[in-house]
């Protein structure tokens, strides 16, 4: 995805409606910095709201995710090249759920182990303790963030 491309294609279709930033944004729950911010390709909408920002600007996911309008043999590739591209982020997100479950494992390990095993004064307990704690925090966010993502990605 080239979010320059996606960006100019939302202003594009936009005004091919004469629409302004803050119709899209009312009709759509957001600020109209945020529209302005994805037609300048500075970020993406929200995958929750593809489809609303699809309908309202009359394109299609695929038209959005490429940037472009397709023709009807062109939406079908891009149907599948997207199906690919979630397949293999789904990919990505299990190797990170995992990893953040090692990470979940090492914060405790470090937290309770090295705490008994190492630390003799009240400084190096500490220090393990907020070691510990930080990369259990660490893998709890990222553990949280993954299992959103491949909620969205499953429905």
């Amino acid at each position: 995805m080239n979010q320059e491309k996606i960006g100019k294609f939302i202003s594009c279709c936009r005004r091919e409606k004469n629409m302004t930033q803050e119709e899209v944004a009312e009709v759509l729950g957001v600020s109209n910095k945020s529209v302005s911010r994805w037609e300048n390709g500075r970020t993406m909408p929200d995958v929750s709201l593809f489809e609303p920002l699809c309908d309202c600007l009359g394109i299609t996911i695929s038209e959005l995710i490429a940037g472009e309008r397709l023709e009807q043999e062109k939406i079908i590739e891009q149907n599948e090249k997207n199906v690919l591209s979630i397949a293999v982020t789904k990919k990505e997100l299990d190797w990170l759920y995992m990893l953040s479950n090692v990470l979940l494992a090492c914060g405790i390990l470090i937290t309770l182990t090295m705490t008994k095993l190492f630390a003799t004064t009240i400084t190096e307990h500490l220090t393990t303790i907020v070691s510990g704690g930080l990369v259990w925090g660490i893998a709890i966010l990222m553990k949280y963030k993954t299992e959103k993502l491949l909620r969205e990605i499953s429905q």
